[in-house]
């Protein structure tokens, strides 16, 4: 019989490292990763539990949009960023950041590309245009008199412009890829 010590001393820490592996090369295919956090309370247990994630995204060469889970961490307090902005480590970060050569850290910052073409001008409008949608669409559902009925009508709309983005981007990907592999 396989005892508890041996599941959490032996075999998941050999599965995280499979898994930590698996996700730095994965990452590699992202020119460009964009970390996220985020704070919730599980209560699925008879106590509450809240959690800390740590989240890289990005989108390859032929436009797939990638998100990987890179940490989950239990937090004890208030969920406060000025708490977090104390304690955070990011030490993972900055591991992370060399491991995966992304020249960012919580410390520097991030150097853009200066000059666009008009090609990626159309599509940073577009992007920012649909960006807008959701920022309302946030705004309207996060009042405190938001209910169900008034979600479901902007869930659509925003699904009806992401499609409309993606029929426009669909349209140029080749040429795209075509430019920036070239």
């Amino acid at each position: 019989m396989v005892s508890r010590f041996h599941i959490t001393e032996k075999v998941i820490p050999e599965m995280y490292q499979r898994v930590r592996a698996k996700v730095l090369e994965l990452l590699k295919d992202l020119p460009h990763i964009v970390i996220t956090t985020d704070i919730w309370t599980s209560d699925s247990s008879s106590q509450s539990n809240d959690f800390i994630s740590l989240t890289a995204h990005g989108i390859t060469a032929t436009f797939e949009y990638k998100s990987y889970c890179l940490e989950v961490l239990p937090i004890d307090g208030s969920h406060t960023g000025y708490i977090y902005t104390l304690g955070l480590d990011t030490t993972g970060i900055e591991a992370f950041a060399r491991t995966t050569s992304c020249s960012a850290s919580l410390s520097t910052r991030i150097t853009c590309k200066a000059e666009l073409t008009t090609e990626e001008w159309i599509m940073m409008e577009k992007v920012v245009n649909i960006l807008r949608y959701f920022e309302e669409a946030t705004k309207s559902i996060s009042k405190s008199t938001a209910t169900l009925s008034d979600a479901i009508p902007l869930i659509n709309s925003l699904l009806k412009i992401i499609r409309k983005y993606e029929r426009f981007v669909a349209e140029r990907r080749g040429e795209y890829i075509a430019k920036i592999s070239g």
